[in-house]
């Protein structure tokens, strides 16, 4: 759990400087779509269950987890 921990918190990072516009477009396309694969995982999509009910990412970057673990690939 502890790795997946560390996973979410890294694409809470790429997600912040997407949003904060520090990267350029390219890059954030390849990261996002990084995310929707891993997400795609039964295992990962369990630990959110858990990491993100006790770890505080906020509720945009919650929403943005849940669509992208809706989305299709």
């Amino acid at each position: 759990m502890r790795y997946m921990r560390a996973y979410f918190d890294l694409s809470f990072e790429e997600w912040y400087l997407n949003r904060k516009g520090l990267i350029d477009s390219e890059n954030w396309s390849l990261w996002e779509s990084g995310i929707k694969t891993a997400l795609s995982k039964a295992a990962l999509r369990q630990a959110w269950e858990i990491i993100g009910a006790d770890t505080n990412f906020g509720d945009e970057f919650r929403a943005f987890v849940d669509s992208r673990m809706q989305a299709k690939h």
